[in-house]
């Protein structure tokens, strides 16, 4: 289980803790260059540090900002983790791409020593899923519904060894609002 924290520090950190209270630990992966939240700010940063100490894993969730060579993208992931592990005190191991273009998992890229989530170990790239159907599930509640395949249900979940679900907290509360309603509450509590 991930959850690329794309919005809101916040919504990581409650989600973080309803898992903990249910001893249930997850990776959560915070971007470095992000127009919603600064991981640098104290309020972040200790929110993320208290993630830690329950028992959950951060990791980085790299934004691409154009960039489309795949050594650059190495260079500048590797670059953003040394940043993240600095600036945090503790050190980054895992990575995901936000919103990860077609040579990017195509090329599966692989750092010594850092676990990426769209490593071949956790994800099934295939360009024609017909012809060629994964062999890792891959869920995603991406846009506010889930994609990439039926809903999660024991049926789907037997099909395959391995499972991965990425869970975007700020999908999720405890009102449990519809995609517009979500993102009115977000920007709201943004201001």
């Amino acid at each position: 289980m991930r959850h690329d924290v794309e919005f809101s520090v916040e919504r990581a950190y409650n989600l973080a803790v309803f898992e903990h209270g249910k001893k249930f630990y997850s990776t959560y992966l915070f971007q470095l260059t992000n127009n919603s939240y600064n991981i640098l700010s104290k309020k972040n940063r200790d929110l993320i540090l208290e993630i830690i100490n329950m028992g959950h894993s951060v990791g980085l969730h790299f934004h691409l900002n154009g960039i489309t060579d795949i050594n650059n993208i190495k260079n500048q992931i590797k670059k953003e983790i040394e940043i993240m592990g600095m600036m945090l005190g503790e050190k980054i191991e895992s990575f995901s791409i936000h919103r990860p273009i077609t040579d990017v998992l195509r090329n599966a890229i692989k750092l010594e020593g850092i676990i990426n989530a769209y490593d071949d170990l956790f994800f099934s790239f295939t360009e024609d899923i017909l012809v060629n159907p994964p062999k890792i599930k891959y869920l995603s509640d991406a846009r506010h519904h889930w994609n990439y395949g039926l809903e999660p249900n024991e049926t789907t979940m037997k099909k395959y060894d391995k499972i991965q679900i990425l869970v975007h907290p700020y999908s999720w509360t405890k009102n449990g609002y519809n995609n517009a309603d979500n993102f009115k509450t977000l920007l709201t509590r943004q201001l």
